[in-house]
Formats: C-alpha cells, sequence, structure tokens
C-alpha cells in the first residue's frame, strides 16, 4: 500500500505534464465551433473559382 501512494501520483504528474506539454499544439487546431464563417465564405468562392 505503500508504492500505491507514490506511484499514483507520479502517473498522474506525468499525464498532466505530457497534456500541457501538447495542449499549445492542438489548440490552433480548426474545429466547425473555431472556424469563422467569414472563412467558410472565402473558401467557397475560392473553391467556386476553381471550378472545384
Amino acid at each position: 500500500m505503500l508504492l500505491v501512494r507514490p506511484l499514483l501520483i507520479l502517473a498522474l504528474t506525468k499525464t498532466l505534464n505530457t497534456f500541457l506539454n501538447i495542449r499549445p499544439l492542438v489548440e490552433p487546431l480548426v474545429t466547425p465551433q473555431t472556424i469563422k464563417l467569414r472563412s467558410i465564405r472565402e473558401l467557397s468562392e475560392l473553391c467556386a473559382q476553381k471550378g472545384y
């Protein structure tokens, strides 16, 4: 029982550190909630010009 607590704390700390290091890399990703409608309009106009 004495080893379980430190191992659990170590595992949680490593998981948290990994998340904190990866989070800035993931935040800039575009999602349907973060995309701006203006960007969608510009994309559709560009696709129309290119004939896609």
